[in-house]
């Protein structure tokens, strides 16, 4: 656990075992820090949080190397090549990067000269000369530069550079790449084997000859012996995205950047990796997400593992749904758990993003933060999550990159990933529009709501997630560790630091990330030593973990540590007595040890106390991005090692001393320091060289010290820190160095595009059309923008004492330490008032004084009386923006720089922060979690006094308090919503407004529950089976993001539509779904939990589905509190007669009840034994079951006593043994018995439980005993007795109930159903239900078991039991399914939307192929296809790969344009004119540009939920409100007379909604078409008793069960006929679709249009939907799987409707939220955008062409161009939809108003109309 960490970590097992078993010791993280032990044992292990730099060079030996040694194990065995054979095609100038091979020549054969102009081989030899270290290969990007080859042989060009020759070559040669996968899907594969000849793909590393050394694979451009064998360029570049990218050969890459596959345990041993470490003295650590095992416990769960599985058939992916399911329904922490599960809801992880999916401990332990945290504090939360590795895989920001970090290892353009900083702010904490605390939106003056965040903001936040990693496998935890060092995803990540983004990062409020911290130049001297400073044990390690020494600091032995003496107050603080502390924050400011090191070192990073050791961890800082007085510092060598400039003030290079007056090119240095790996000011190495006599500090060239020991070093050289600024004004930090002789980091030099927001004074910069603002040392720069000198000024802010803690709060933005962490006197309060405190030096009001200030939300702030402005000129400035990470980078195996984990995790810290403390975060969760607990639409006094428990972190009510008083306290929250009046108050049921729809999954929790579910005893778990199909939801199941519901869902009809009210779990009343819900319920009242009858549970093994109360079948069942016992008479003595006279006859072959003849009136006695039931038990019902002996029909009445005994005895012969026992004074009448007309009937007595239940509540009743019953009267009526055929006598069926928990426990059917209303309603269920449940209650004539069950399911289908706070008043009048519609006999037409959910990335769908240079507007020469080429990079769809289509009729920049490879049927449709294009097109409310967009859209831009649902409506100014397009579509069509259906086959979607009751709503149907419903009722009309419980209600009854009600009663409805007509013969399709998901929903489609004449439909709309587009990461591989799937299915649909006759008769038209960036991420993935590409198709479309405009610029400099090439559509939906509208049959321009109430703000010739689509 995380109190009690395994002993040694683990390495005593590990020891044990060998390698079976690896370290289980968990990395040091924030949630086991406090509780880490120190263990003294030899065998203690650790894992390698973050491998070192081990450095990988890719040469011959290397590559053959990953092939034997996986091979050894046999393994996962891979193949790594480097590829030669591959041939260039392209012209360097048109390629986003070009390659060039150093070829084996002093002089080139082929030099360019007088074939390539004197600018172009400039600009290569510019460019190659700084190429990279790499002996053999560049890559260089050629950009604006000149560049001009015409008609020359790309594979022919050779440039000579420094006596060198380069070739230019494909930009793949000599690519290193793992094809593993091409081993098994190559195609020649099966073709080799089955003629005898080598593996195509093996044989390079299995069939090593000197010829082929095994390194290389020669891609077949030109077959050696076969020429029809020859692979064109289109096979490699359709194919290499599959491969693993490795590096280039010759390239040096770190291990930590292998594909997954490659960092095996054997791979990271052979390169000498340490994966884990043991010694004595380390640190152990463990998890809240792990204990000891319980051999005790059983076997119940299964662990998926490399070794071997515990058990077998366990069906991992259902293991966390089954711990999930089987907590919540059998534990007691009942609001924990919903508070828990409200949070799973909001921060979602979905499973299928996961790539192993049906793991089971990581997802528990994702949602244990949210158990474990239920009433704790949601800024834990935040941390959790964020750092929580599903998460990060999830939302793609695991591994992400900063642009510095891959321009620097690869030479590609890259940004940070925004998917997580996009959803963090949307979904987990602010929301998208500014809020009021009551939740409502603030608005603009224009009454426009103001949105939180802009894609600039996102574009900001994201390079704060870049560096996030998982740490390696260990032992103990779930996945593949054998395969995959770096796949933990139980232990929370850690970020490398090398990766991060290290510049300033705005935020929403005007400001930085980084702001109010104090300043790290400000910090105290010897902070080491100050109040505040704080330490970390480390234990045996003198390596620091949050900063970075070399690795051989810790073994070398003439390293010289930093030793605390022990008379040193920091000693003593830190030695504790030999009780070391994992964590020591000094409470007070120590004096340095007399004449000790602490006195002569600035500063310090791991200390030696006694035996181990501990790090200083600095306190969070911040720098200035722009400082004065800037220094050069380098490496131990300035010939060939970085250059970069330092603040002289921070303590952040060492010292380097050259002779005094020394000149020349060979100054060397020498060292004068306390510690290896000392830093320290400017001015103190000064001091230090100084103090070596003839010494000072110098320009030196080489310091004569260890290259381990050396850093970077101080010089006298300056800096001047200039600044790139952007035509958008945003800027990148430029150094530029004196007597600089190395390299120059390029993250801060003249190539830099690390660009970030600076707030510019009044809005003005330098730019290029105010001539860069004339500033004297300002430069126009050739791509647009200007570079300029800076001159930084700090001013004091107030000059006097300012009034206010708020004027305090807005003016200051540079924090300050504590006052009292400087030297005492330093400062004195200078003014104290209620608000805030100044503290002064010397009594002055200036840049030194600091004000303690406390803010709204009690955060207390020290800051500094300062202000930092970056002055341009005289005209320009801006105010200087804060960042923790230093500019000084790592740069293996030179040195450590200044970058470090401590930084990024604070950092990360003041992210989460702001995130946290936005003034949104409390009404936007409010909102949230009061949804989730049964108000859908709650009021703003509601979600404001949440807001203000939340803000508080308390909450009263009653005299009872709740909270710990500190923001964001969940404990209070949750009480301010489960204790509010609105949540409690009775007032509120009569309010049809008030509560929501049930969550599917909580209406069965709760019905299992409430009725007592019990498990089989052999199951001892809880286990569903594919909720998500039946209900909708499940845990663990999410399908996005946006979790079930949408929090804005308005329902597509009915009183909440008219009344705008939300009802997100309204989303999931569609047909499938319902249906699905009632087959589960009614299965699990009837046969238990089970797979009966499409049942909610599994089949168990055995078993047959009866209902018959035994539950065979089940895993556990419903106990509905009472059992049932039926106990037969037994013996001969056990049932007798006894005559008038007082004879008894104890043999007779019948009972005659009661006239016999001679023997007159008689009196019948029955003996029942073994009556198991308790003591004092509630009798439910009880009836005797008789068998007819004689037909009979006389008038006949009996009466029923029992015998007032405790046991009593059989019956005997002596005289009156029956009428001489006593009677119960409870007896039951029955009168006029019915005619018995048929022997061997059976008929049952009345209920006979008040005899019964007084027997039982008897003092001496034992259960086991026997009960008599007994039975006078008139008439006859003969039955069965034991003598003449046992099996046939008497039986006594008692029903009982001991559990008051859970039982509807009651005396006759009105007190059963009323508890039952208890129960599941909350007694809402109406009258006028329950004399309806009542009657069919008593149709059960005493089989009180069946009554109760048939009365379950009844109730399960109401309103009252489907929804919160609901009460319903019924009418009594049926529901109507509608009125038939006579055909208007215009033909059929069939509209097909199909929707790619996520954003596809249509520049990959259809991209520029061939493309003429033009001249622009600004005369300048562009081409589409270089341009696309340069933005796309690595991501780009080369015109080698894509399927050319001719764009020559089109009026488009390109004469073609390229498909994805893998949408051949779209390019088979587009040569058959059967498919069109529309370029940049999407959602539009007018035309706008650059400058305009932000007013003129209303709408959330590039956020899916907003996007998606206003793409399916277009309607931004909702004068249509709750409608979707097609819907409209179907209104009008219905209003002109066409019979039409509207059909979705993908969930409730607004596409297909309209008005209410313009047309018929649409039916919702599921992928795998329409499954039965409840098949086996438990009466013969059950569904019609279903509809009537659900029948019309007055218009004051509950607006969410009118919902319900109609919704149910449209479903079964539909469902019949639907499923009549699909089981049809008639329904079943020519064609063979694929079983995908967009197959599957294709063909249901298919099969509808084959029954339109059965369905009586004219004009059917169909939606179908298919997903997976949201590709933030790896896009390539992403989309060839999702065009696969679209091309697969669209051909089986397309030949299908051919076959059909309806190919001429049907519209697919395509639409998608959004596009995605040009530009790729760090991922090489691509991000949110807006305009892009998409399709109309079908028999009749005038296709083979592209309308709208595609542009052929994506850069900013465009009117249309937004950041990193989201490009603002030029085309609106409107102008798509039009003509397809008039197709379908909406002619009058009225009706296309309509349906397009936003196509009038657009010019008519932008619109299209039917001809411009249709032929």
């Amino acid at each position: 656990t995380i109190e009690s960490p395994a002993p040694n970590g683990g390495g005593d097992i590990s020891i044990l075992v060998g390698d079976k078993a690896k370290c289980m010791n968990v990395p040091r993280n924030f949630w086991n820090d406090d509780f880490c032990t120190l263990s003294d044992s030899q065998s203690a292990c650790s894992m390698v949080v973050s491998p070192p730099e081990t450095n990988i060079l890719l040469d011959e030996g290397n590559i053959i190397s990953f092939f034997n040694v996986t091979n050894t194990t046999g393994e996962n065995i891979r193949y790594v090549y480097a590829i030669k054979g591959l041939v260039v095609e392209d012209s360097p100038c048109a390629l986003a990067r070009s390659r060039w091979e150093r070829i084996a020549a002093t002089n080139c054969t082929n030099p360019a000269n007088g074939m390539l102009s004197e600018s172009t081989i400039q600009t290569f030899i510019d460019l190659l000369s700084n190429g990279g270290s790499n002996p053999y290969i560049r890559d260089i990007t050629v950009g604006d530069r000149s560049c001009d080859i015409e008609a020359i042989d790309p594979s022919q060009i050779e440039v000579q550079v420094n006596g060198d020759c380069f070739k230019h070559v494909h930009p793949a040669h000599l690519s290193v790449y793992d094809v593993t996968y091409w081993t098994i899907a190559h195609p020649g594969n099966r073709d080799a084997e089955r003629n005898g000849n080598p593996h195509p793909i093996k044989k390079w590393a299995e069939n090593t000859t000197d010829e082929h050394p095994g390194w290389y694979l020669i891609f077949p451009s030109t077959h050696p012996t076969d020429e029809s064998l020859n692979h064109g360029m289109s096979r490699w570049d359709a194919n290499n995205n599959k491969f693993d990218y490795v590096g280039r050969f010759g390239d040096t890459v770190e291990f930590t950047d292998l594909p997954n596959d490659l960092k095996s345990s054997d791979v990271a041993t052979y390169f000498g990796v340490p994966l884990e470490t043991s010694s004595q003295g380390l640190l152990v650590c463990g998890s809240f997400d792990e204990v000891s095992n319980d051999p005790t416990l059983g076997s119940v769960f299964d662990v998926n593992s490399p070794e071997r599985d515990t058990t077998f058939g366990s069906n991992f992916r259902n293991q966390k749904e089954t711990v999930w399911s089987s907590i919540v329904i059998n534990e007691e922490d009942q609001l924990c758990q919903r508070m828990a599960w409200a949070l799973a809801q909001v921060l979602v992880v979905v499973t299928a993003g996961i790539a192993e999916d049906d793991l089971t401990e990581p997802f528990l332990g994702y949602y244990d933060i949210m158990v474990r945290n239920c009433f704790g504090n949601y800024r834990d939360i935040l941390r959790e999550i964020s750092y929580n590795p599903l998460m990060a895989e999830h939302l793609s920001f695991v591994d992400s990159k900063s642009h510095a970090y891959v321009r620097s290892s690869t030479g590609e353009i890259t940004f940070a990933d925004e998917n997580f900083a996009r959803e963090i702010m949307q979904l987990f904490t602010t929301g998208l529009v500014m809020l009021k605390q009551d939740g409502t939106p603030q608005r603009d003056a224009q009454g426009n709501n103001i949105p939180v965040y802009s894609n600039e903001d996102i574009q900001s936040f994201a390079r704060a997630w870049t560096g996030f990693r998982r740490h390696g496998s260990r032992g103990n935890i779930e996945g593949d560790s054998a395969t995959c060092t770096s796949c933990n995803r139980q232990d929370p990540m850690f970020i490398d630091e090398d990766r991060r983004d290290r510049f300033p990062k705005s935020d929403l409020q005007g400001g930085y990330i980084g702001d109010r911290y104090p300043l790290c130049e400000d910090l105290p001297p010897k902070m080491f030593l100050r109040k505040g400073a704080k330490y970390r044990f480390l234990g045996s390690s003198p390596l620091p973990e949050l900063m970075e020494d070399n690795a051989q600091f810790e073994t070398d032995l003439t390293i010289k540590r930093m030793i605390l003496q022990q008379g040193s107050s920091l000693y003593v603080k830190l030695h504790n007595g030999g009780n070391y502390l994992n964590t020591v924050i000094l409470n007070e400011n120590y004096a340095c040890y007399t004449n000790s090191d602490e006195c002569k070192v600035d500063t310090v990073r791991v200390v030696k106390v006694g035996d181990y050791y501990y790090e200083y961890v600095r306190p969070a800082c911040v720098e200035h991005a722009f400082f004065s007085d800037a220094k050069k510092i380098t490496k131990d060598s300035t010939f060939n090692t970085p250059n970069t400039c330092a603040n002289p003030r921070l303590p952040y290079a060492m010292e380097a001393c050259c002779d005094e007056g020394a000149t020349g090119t060979n100054i060397n240095a020498v060292r004068n320091y306390v510690y290896d790996g000392e830093r320290m000011t400017f001015n103190d190495a000064q001091i230090r060289c100084g103090n070596i006599e003839n010494k000072t500090l110098c320009d030196f060239r080489q310091v004569q010290s260890p290259e381990f020991k050396t850093g970077y070093h101080w010089t006298t050289a300056n800096c001047a820190i200039k600044v790139k600024i952007t035509e958008e004004g945003e800027v990148a930090i430029v150094y530029d160095i004196s007597n600089r002789r190395g390299a120059q980091e390029a993250h801060v030099s003249e190539e830099s595009l690390n660009y970030f927001k600076v707030y510019w004074d009044d809005d003005t910069y330098p730019q290029t059309a105010n001539n860069c603002s004339n500033a004297p040392e300002c430069v126009g720069l050739s791509g647009g923008g200007c570079q300029c000198s800076t001159m930084v000024v700090n001013s004091a802010v107030f000059q006097t004492m300012p009034n206010t803690a708020e004027e305090i709060l807005s003016e200051l933005v540079i924090g300050a330490m504590d006052p009292e962490a400087f030297d005492i006197g330093i400062y004195t309060i200078y003014q104290s008032t209620e608000n805030f405190t100044a503290y002064a030096i010397n009594d002055a009001i200036d840049t030194s004084t600091i004000f303690k200030v406390t803010d709204a939300m009690s955060r207390s702030f020290f800051l500094k009386n300062v202000k930092s402005v970056v002055q341009i000129g005289s005209n320009n400035s801006f105010r200087n923006a804060p960042h923790f990470m230093s500019m000084i980078e790592d740069s293996w195996p030179y040195g450590i720089g200044e970058t470090t984990l401590r930084d990024a995790e604070y950092e990360t810290e003041a992210v989460l922060d702001h995130y946290f403390y936005h003034p949104n975060v409390a009404p936007f969760l409010c909102t949230r979690f009061i949804q989730r607990f049964g108000q859908s639409n709650p009021s703003p006094r509601y979600v404001e006094a949440c807001a203000t428990a939340f803000r508080n972190g308390f909450y009263i009510t009653q005299s009872q308090g709740y909270g710990a008083g500190e923001y964001g306290d969940l404990s209070a929250t949750i009480a301010s919503i489960v204790m509010d009046r609105e949540a409690r108050t009775p007032v509120l049921d009569t309010d049809p407004s008030a509560g929501s729809i049930r969550e599917p999954i909580l209406k069965v929790t709760s019905l299992m529950r409430a009725l007592g579910y019990t498990q089989n005893e052999r199951v001892p778990t809880v286990r569903f089976n594919d909720m998500s199909t039946k209900i909708g939801q499940m845990a663990h199941s999410f399908e996005t993001v946006f979790s079930f519901f949408l929090p804005e869902q308005i329902p597509n009809s009915g009183p909440l539509t008219a009344a705008s009210l939300t009802s997100p779990e309204s989303i999931k009343l569609e047909m499938p779904l319902i249906i699905g819900m009632l087959n589960g319920f009614f299965s699990l009242v009837k046969y238990g939990l089970s797979d009966c009858r499409i049942g909610f549970g599994v089949y168990p093994g055995s078993g047959s589905c009866a209902e018959d109360g035994s539950y065979e079948r089940s895993l556990g069942s419903l106990t509905f509190g009472p059992s049932t016992i039926s106990v037969r008479v037994s013996a001969s003595k056990d049932d007798a007669e006894e005559s008038s006279s007082g004879s008894v006859d104890l043999t007779s072959s019948d009972l005659e009840l009661v006239t016999d003849g001679s023997r007159g009136s008689q009196t019948v006695g029955m003996r029942f034994n073994n009556m198991v039931i308790p003591k004092g038990a509630t009798i439910i019902g009880a009836y005797i079951e008789f068998e007819v002996d004689e037909v009979k029909s006389e008038n006949t009445s009996l009466s029923f006593y029992g015998q007032s005994d405790d046991n009593p005895s059989a019956f005997s012969s002596q005289s009156k043994n029956i009428t001489n026992r006593p009677l119960t004074d409870a007896s039951v009448p029955w009168n006029d018995v019915p005619i018995w007309g048929a022997t061997n009937q059976h008929h049952n007595t009345p209920d006979l439980s008040p005899i019964v239940q007084e027997l039982v509540d008897r003092s001496g009743w034992i259960s086991g005993n026997s009960m008599v019953i007994i039975v006078n009267g008139t008439g006859k009526r003969t039955v069965e007795s034991w003598d003449g055929e046992s099996g046939a006598a008497p039986l006594l069926s008692v029903t009982f109930t001991s559990d008051t928990k859970s039982t509807p426990i009651g005396r006759n059917s009105l007190e059963i159903i009323d508890n039952l209303s208890t129960l599941l309603t909350s007694g809402r269920l109406s009258e006028f239900n329950k004399e309806l449940i009542k009657e069919e209650f008593e149709s059960k004539q005493g089989d009180t078991q069946g009554a109760l069950r048939l009365a379950t399911q009844l109730i399960l289908s109401t309103s009252e039991f489907q929804t919160t706070n609901s009460v319903v008043n019924p009418t009594g009048v049926a529901r109507q399914d509608g009125n038939d519609q006579t055909l208007k006999g215009d033909g059929y037409k069939a509209l097909v939307y199909l929707y790619f959910d996520g954003g596809c990335d249509s520049y990959n769908m259809l991209a520029p192929h061939t493309c003429p240079d033009r001249i622009n507007a600004e005369g300048q020469t562009i081409n589409a296809y270089a341009n696309y080429l340069a933005i796309r990079g690595q991501v780009a769809l080369t015109n080698q790969t894509s399927l050319e289509v001719d764009a020559s009729n089109s009026l488009q920049s390109c004469t073609s344009y390229g498909l994805h490879p893998n949408l051949p049927f779209l390019q088979r449709l587009y040569n058959e004119s059967s498919i069109l294009f529309v370029a940049n097109a999407g959602l539009l409310v007018a035309p706008v540009d650059k400058t305009n967009y932000r007013e003129l859209t209303p709408t959330q831009l590039f956020a899916h939920n907003a996007m998606n649902r206003d793409t399916k409506r277009v309607d931004l100014y909702n004068v249509y409100g709750g409608t979707g397009v097609v819907g409209r579509i179907n209104d009008m069509l219905t209003k002109r007379g066409y019979v039409t259906g509207a059909y979705s086959i993908s969930g409730n979607d607004v596409t297909l909604a309209g008005q209410p009751g313009k047309s018929p709503a649409a039916s919702i149907l599921s992928s795998s078409g329409v499954a039965p419903f409840n098949e086996d009722p438990s009466i013969t009309d059950m569904n019609s008793k279903v509809i009537a419980v659900n029948g019309e209600m007055s218009a004051d009854s509950s607006f969410y069960g009118e919902t319900w009600s109609d919704a149910l009663a449209l479903s079964i409805s539909q469902h019949t006929t639907l499923y009549n007509a699909l089981q049809s013969p008639d329904a079943n399709t020519h064609v063979v679709f694929p079983t995908t998901s967009l197959g599957n929903q294709l063909e249901v489609v298919a099969k509808l249009i084959k029954i339109r004449n059965e369905r009586g439909t004219e004009r059917d709309l169909f939606y179908v939907r298919t997903g997976g587009f949201d590709t933030h990461s790896y896009v390539i591989p992403a989309l060839a799987a999702r065009f696969d799937e679209v091309n697969a299915a669209l051909e089986a649909f397309v030949d299908e409707l051919k076959f059909q006759g309806v190919w001429l008769n049907t519209t697919i038209v395509q639409f998608s939220e959004f596009a995605r960036t040009l530009n790729p991420n760090g991922n090489d993935g691509t991000d949110h955008a807006w305009g892009g590409q998409h399709f109309i198709a079908g028999g009749s479309v005038l296709g083979g062409k592209i309308l709208g405009t595609y542009p052929e610029d994506f850069s900013e400099s465009t009117m249309i161009g937004l950041s990193r090439g989201r490009m603002i559509p030029t085309t609106p939906w409107d102008a798509i939809l039009n003509g397809v509208a008039e197709w379908c049959g909406v002619t009058d321009q009225g009706d296309l108003g309509t349906v397009l109430p936003m196509k009038g703000n657009f010019p008519s010739e932008s619109i299209y109309n039917m001809s411009e689509i249709y032929a």
